[in-house]
């Protein structure tokens, strides 16, 4: 709860009379050292960050994906290695989207194929041929 008495969000760490550290005027001090803390380390308050990114070694990746089933399989590690901290947010970001545009790719590549195979099939059945 805020000082105006409506619910800030946070359910963690409340104070007896039920707010929490950003919203307790009895803790203002102890607030504005974490504030200041988290902006040291390159916390979510300061514009560009100092922590260090979190990139995975080659051989802990998948190998390169050059097929659907390969997308699959990097968008799972990606999820997992994201999740337990082997790579951050950022990289799993460029890592998802790059996955995405693959996915895109090869979708695209295989319409295509089945598409000129489709038209083939249909030139032979406008000829009378059999397939």
């Amino acid at each position: 709860m805020n000082q105006r008495g409506e619910r800030c969000g946070i359910h963690g760490n409340l104070s007896e009379e039920g707010l929490c550290i950003w919203h307790d005027g009895k803790r203002a001090e102890h607030a504005q050292a974490l504030r200041r803390k988290g902006n040291r380390s390159g916390g979510p308050g300061k514009k560009w960050s100092r922590r260090r990114a979190h990139h995975a070694l080659a051989e802990q990746a998948p190998p390169e994906p050059q097929t659907l089933s390969d997308c699959v399989r990097w968008s799972a590690w990606i999820t997992h290695s994201a999740a337990i901290g082997v790579i951050d947010s950022g990289t799993a970001r460029v890592c998802t989207n790059a996955i995405a545009e693959l996915r895109g790719s090869l979708e695209t590549r295989d319409l295509e194929k089945e598409a000129a195979r489709l038209r083939e099939e249909v030139k032979k059945l406008k000829k009378g041929l059999p397939k």
